[in-house]
């Protein structure tokens, strides 16, 4: 099975900003919400960045993801 690996580059004040962003969302990258205040452009633009370089849309080309076959101990 193969798949597409996307390598995106930050910024240690990006690196920053995604730290908060996760933090904030318990770690979990589908409840990420840009920040408020003053980083909060910066934030809008960092967070698509990453979304786009990590969460991809099934296309088609790419396999959905995995696909349950037996429970443990069925044949």
């Amino acid at each position: 099975m193969s798949y597409i690996v996307r390598n995106t580059e930050f910024n240690p004040a990006s690196n920053r900003i995604l730290n908060q962003m996760l933090r904030r969302a318990g770690y979990v990258t589908g409840r990420m919400v840009p920040l408020s205040g003053p980083l909060a452009g910066q934030s809008i633009s960092i967070l698509s960045r990453f979304m786009n370089g990590v969460i991809q849309a099934a296309d088609g080309i790419n396999p959905p993801g995995p696909r349950p076959r037996h429970a443990f101990g069925q044949p």
